[in-house]
């Protein structure tokens, strides 16, 4: 059995069509081409194909090929729930000194942005969960708002002590 027929099968028995697998897939890709580095996407998704669309559930298959061989091996299916997270953002500030707070942020998904002001001027932007950002001398107050990649929004704010 080859790929495609693989592909027109699941499509059919998860209730999509393939113009919807594939117009998500297209979306999908554009933004993980946009958030990983070109070898980090190669390697995990270069040869994904979009299988379907069950509720809200996105399937990808992944077709295995032995060169050696000239053969297939079995399709690796990946699912995609879309309401795997469906909570914000927790933050979590750690003083460290005067002028430095450590930031942690737990969350199922990724970031889409997290923002660091302080005294109302932004500070630092960055989509990363665990780090470190040193103030401006003289900051009374420091806030962080969270945006995860489920669109949840998580915000934390501190008043620092005078050093």
């Amino acid at each position: 059995m080859t790929y495609p027929e693989t592909r027109e099968h699941s499509v059919a028995a998860t209730g999509g069509t393939p113009g919807d697998a594939d117009q998500l897939w297209e979306h999908a890709s554009k933004l993980l081409r946009d958030r990983l580095s070109d070898g980090t996407f190669s390697a995990w998704f270069s040869r994904a194909k979009p299988l379907g669309i069950d509720g809200d559930t996105f399937v990808l298959a992944e077709q295995e090929t032995i060169p050696k061989y000239q053969s297939f091996n079995t399709a690796v299916v990946h699912t995609f729930h879309a309401g795997y997270d469906d909570s914000g953002p927790r933050i979590t500030l750690l003083r460290q000194g005067c002028r430095t707070v450590r930031v942690r942020i737990s969350d199922l998904s990724g970031m889409e942005r997290v923002v660091v002001r302080a005294d109302g001027s932004v500070v630092r932007r960055t989509t990363r969960k665990r780090f470190r950002v040193r103030l401006p001398a003289g900051s009374r107050r420091v806030s962080v708002r969270a945006i995860d990649l489920a669109e949840h929004l998580g915000a934390r704010s501190s008043r620092l002590p005078r050093c």
